[in-house]
């Protein structure tokens, strides 16, 4: 959010506007105005503007009332993690599900304060798990239930979920008209199609609400209409403490679905102050305060034994059973399964050998290519033409296949990525995605390129995001990037200087005795 000032010697009157910015390129900011009612006539009488960040509406300026709302509950011991979460014992009967997300679902409706998914990629964390959830309470209850993540992209996934259940489900959706493909859902939207009788009316009827947490925190009046029975939080991991504990003081339980070993929650500040030393603080699991609540509250009650207050989704339907043995190497601790899905155990045969570098990439579904190291700083040239190529064979055998989605390319640093869009064919681009990891979670692709462009050993540390969870070492990152492939990863790097990370020298040593490891002149022979 930023605000807009004209710029005028002669100005007597200050004008502010609040606005969002809509988009950004090399000749242009098109910014979109907060409030659309107010008359943009004066928007013609200036030419010259300044543009600075909107630091007065700031959400962590809110985020002290939202503490003081959540030490005031009357379920903060439960809440803080002092006390066992109880259960009561009501059967449901879940359709459509595995008998592991039936399970999961099971003991979340038992929940009477709150519920811990663990949902590692591919296993049906929304599409089924919390569709189920949100089905089962609204056709048995007069619940109002409040649906919230992190990212716009999660929350129109969640409504995407939704409206599979039934059309004729109503849902509000939070946020401004540029933030969601959900025009209709908007309450922005709604503000100008109904008076404030009937605004007032819908929002009392309708009893799904949707949002992302910043927007929820912006529009806290939400909470003086309407009472939330429960709160359903997807992206869980993503989402620091502060953030969410004062939206969850406002509901009666919740139930958060996340993975602690995908990206975590961002913070600002240094290293120094985010440690903690209060010993009560660390007995809840709060050992560090760039941790998420999903992550704390998971932490201490696995500490405790509270075993039946959390759980974790195995059956992947997403990926390959090469890719999976992989993930489940580095990650998972074997704990991942196949789905029933014939697909995830076939042969591959996507490749029609035409070429030394198309019979290369049929050896295996997972690839590592050793490149060579350039003198450059966040790119790497090689890479990046190898990418093309690889491209360009996958596109040649998927054929008529070749559709959005059909490929991805992550790279760890933006100047790779605008180096390999840059050469990719023009009529192309729309179809294939190109981006760092942190803009790839939650989405998945048939074949993901990685072009890791690591030239030097001092750049490792910025592409990695390590944790020990359960005394195994973890990039989060990594994990994130491998898990968007569902029939062949490709990755490209230095072998000399990423095997001097732990976790990428397992990873490559795996691929050298269960994939295919080749170096870079061969594929140019």
């Amino acid at each position: 959010m930023v605000i807009l000032y004209p710029q005028d010697e002669n100005l007597n009157q200050r004008y502010i506007f609040k606005t969002y910015i809509k988009e950004i390129n090399s000749n242009e900011i098109v910014l979109s105005l907060r409030n659309k009612l107010i008359n943009q006539s004066v928007l013609t009488k200036f030419t010259n503007w300044l543009i600075i960040p909107d630091s007065s509406d700031s959400i962590n300026k809110k985020l002290y009332s939202e503490i003081y709302s959540f030490v005031n509950s009357n379920k903060v011991e439960y809440f803080i993690g002092n006390k066992q979460p109880r259960f009561e014992n009501i059967e449901v009967d879940f359709k459509d599900l595995n008998l592991i997300q039936a399970r999961i679902c099971q003991k979340a409706i038992n929940a009477r304060d709150y519920f811990l998914i663990q949902g590692p990629p591919g296993t049906g964390k929304t599409s089924y798990v919390l569709k189920a959830i949100v089905e089962q309470i609204y056709n048995s209850t007069n619940y109002n239930i409040l649906l919230v993540s992190y990212t716009n992209r999660a929350v129109d996934e969640i409504c995407n979920a939704i409206k599979r259940i039934s059309e004729e489900i109503e849902i509000i959706r939070l946020g401004s008209k540029e933030v969601s493909i959900h025009k209709e859902l908007l309450f922005s939207e709604l503000i100008e199609n109904y008076n404030l009788k009937e605004l007032n009316l819908k929002l009392k009827r309708t009893r799904i609400i949707a949002s992302t947490v910043a927007s929820l925190i912006n529009t806290q009046e939400i909470f003086q209409i309407k009472h939330f029975d429960i709160a359903i939080i997807d992206e869980a991991s993503q989402i620091l403490e502060p953030y969410i504990v004062g939206i969850i003081s406002k509901v009666n339980k919740f139930i958060m679905i996340g993975d602690e070993k995908q990206l975590p929650a961002i913070t600002q500040q240094s290293e120094e102050f985010l440690q903690v030393k209060s010993k009560k603080l660390i007995e809840i699991g709060l050992e560090n305060f760039s941790i998420s609540y999903f992550e704390r509250l998971l932490t201490n009650a696995k500490t405790k034994g509270w075993n039946e207050c959390f759980d974790m989704l195995e059956i992947q339907n997403r990926m390959h059973k090469d890719i999976m043995n992989l993930i489940n190497f580095l990650f998972y601790n074997n704990k991942l399964n196949l789905s029933e899905n014939n697909w995830q155990s076939e042969e591959f045969n996507t490749y029609q050998i035409k070429s030394k570098l198309g019979d290369l990439l049929s050896k295996s579904r997972i690839v590592f290519i050793n490149c060579p190291n350039e003198n450059n700083y966040k790119f790497n040239k090689s890479e990046a033409l190898l990418t093309i190529k690889i491209i360009e064979e996958i596109k040649s055998n998927l054929k008529d296949n070749f559709i959005e989605n059909s490929i991805g390319v992550i790279s760890p640093f933006r100047l790779q990525c605008s180096e390999i869009s840059n050469l990719i064919e023009e009529n192309d681009r729309k179809l294939i995605t190109v981006d760092t990891v942190e803009r790839f979670q939650g989405s998945e692709r048939g074949f993901i390129i990685i072009s890791t462009s690591v030239n030097k050993e001092v750049m490792l540390q910025s592409i990695l995001s390590l944790v020990i969870i359960e005394d195994i070492e973890i990039d989060r990152k990594l994990n994130v990037a491998l898990t968007r492939a569902k029939k062949q990863i490709v990755i490209l790097g230095n072998e000399q200087v990423l095997s001097k990370s732990k976790i990428y020298k397992k990873m490559i040593d795996f691929i050298k005795e269960y994939g295919c490891f080749v170096n870079y002149d061969e594929c140019y022979k």
